[in-house]
């Protein structure tokens, strides 16, 4: 892929029509997932999406460790889901931080994948992959899991205590969208 120039691949989780558009694949035909938008912060490595896998169909494809954790927020009649920002630095990190161990942490979950299921995700979706317990913390994960060392190299992620500009600031653009979302609900409302 990388050598012919085509790098991006799109799939879509359900209603897609390679017939009538071949360039967006079926995501479920090719991989399955954990659970979708987790509230649960020990983030269980059971098969959530599409439902009804046996094993070996479990088995035969690769899947996704959705790593994200959410909280359910109410706006007048409607309830949404946000990332917990509160949480992110715990959640993303390799081995979990403070009183907490490593629970809800991106690297006892990726482990706990690869016990269960015998071997690594093929993805570990994330939000704000530049926040963790360490600066590249996401991605060390990913290199341990694909039995490689990590050295952090450039500038990918936030330092800790370090403060960037909002322009560069992934947590600062998501409030002013749910902003936003919360203005545009509220003029439904009334």
């Amino acid at each position: 892929m990388i050598a012919s120039g085509k790098r991006v691949v799109l799939f879509m989780d359900y209603k897609a029509d390679q017939r009538k558009v071949p360039w967006i694949l079926d995501e479920f035909s090719q991989m399955w997932e954990t659970t979708f938008s987790p509230q649960d912060m020990a983030f269980p490595c059971t098969q959530q999406r599409p439902p009804a896998l046996n094993r070996v169909q479990q088995d035969s494809v690769p899947y996704i460790a959705n790593h994200n954790l959410n909280v359910d927020i109410s706006v007048g009649a409607f309830n949404i889901l946000i990332p917990n920002f509160a949480t992110l630095d715990q959640v993303n990190s390799v081995n979990g931080t403070g009183g907490n161990g490593s629970l809800g942490s991106l690297g006892a979950m990726a482990r706990e994948c690869n016990q269960t299921w015998g071997r690594p995700p093929a993805w570990l979706l994330v939000d704000f992959y530049d926040r963790g317990s360490s600066a590249g913390s996401v991605f060390e994960v990913a290199a341990r899991m694909n039995g490689l060392n990590y050295t952090r190299a450039g500038t990918c992620c936030q330092q800790k205590g370090e403060v960037r500009s909002s322009a560069s600031r992934p947590m600062l653009w998501s409030r002013s969208s749910l902003a936003v979302i919360i203005l545009l609900l509220r003029a439904l409302v009334a």
